[in-house]
């Protein structure tokens, strides 16, 4: 804010006039690539952590189907499926959390190395 558009776009150019022609695609690809970035890491680790919640519970499921078909103690087993994807969820809810300070604190670092005064 404090230099305007023209002053901050100046920063893409690069320390010397002569480079600018080969650093202003290479700023711009690296400020692009930051944003792709963190865009891909956070849908990869969503959809990780949901594809492994949803293997599990299928796997806990067939157990206790499997349970139920062996005799009539394995009716016990039919707790399985309710039991089993607490760790889970347990370890999902930590993942969010760490994922929301991850994906807080990125950006801004991003942001305070575009606003800093080079000295």
């Amino acid at each position: 804010m404090k230099h305007g558009p023209l002053g901050h776009s100046k920063h893409f150019l690069g320390p010397v006039l002569a480079m600018s022609p080969i650093m202003l695609p290479i700023e711009i690809v690296s400020n692009l690539a930051r944003l792709l970035s963190l865009t891909v890491r956070l849908w990869v680790n969503m959809l990780v952590s949901e594809t492994l919640y949803i293997l599990f519970l299928g796997l806990m499921l067939e157990l206790s189907i499997f349970l139920e078909h062996l005799n009539k103690a394995g009716y016990v087993g039919l707790i399985v499926p309710l039991i089993g994807p607490i760790p889970f969820i347990l370890l999902h809810i930590f993942v969010a959390v760490l994922q929301a300070f991850v994906f807080t604190i990125l950006p801004v670092i991003y942001v305070a190395g575009a606003v800093a005064e080079e000295h």
